[in-house]
């Protein structure tokens, strides 16, 4: 599925990145967004990965006082990218209510995959006591 990427898409992607010095491509950020179907998140976090192994391969660098820990950045980006699939799939995943239509009820009770559920109207009906605590007329 291909999803429709604009520069407002890889802006957004840049921003959860904190990609403000452009270490990914805006071409980079577009095939990303195609590769998520749309999910800027779920993009961002591929291009998390992507950095993570950039920098894995980078050796960390001193001279005199200034120094640069690649292996540090690697680190980093790797938990940005366990932090951004989670917000993935918290923005993707979309509330069901089954059950609320007959036609709905109806077809989930005839999936013959569907697992049977312990509770029923039925529960506390016994059969042949009359007065019982859970025989109650429907």
């Amino acid at each position: 599925m291909s999803a429709v990427c604009t520069a407002a898409d890889i802006e957004f992607v840049r921003l959860l990145l904190g990609d403000t010095d452009a270490l990914l491509t805006d071409r980079l950020i577009t095939l990303l967004l195609g590769e998520s179907e749309g999910n800027r998140y779920a993009a961002a976090a591929l291009g998390a990965d992507t950095l993570s192994a950039k920098f894995a391969s980078a050796t960390d660098a001193s001279l005199g006082d200034v120094s640069v820990s690649n292996s540090q950045l690697s680190t980093q980006y790797s938990a940005l990218a366990v932090r951004l699939r989670r917000q993935a799939l918290i923005r993707t995943t979309a509330p069901y209510a089954g059950g609320v239509s007959k036609s709905d009820k109806e077809r989930q009770e005839l999936d013959a995959d569907r697992v049977e559920p312990s509770f029923t109207k039925t529960l506390h009906k016994a059969t042949g006591l009359r007065n019982n605590l859970g025989d109650h007329p429907e």
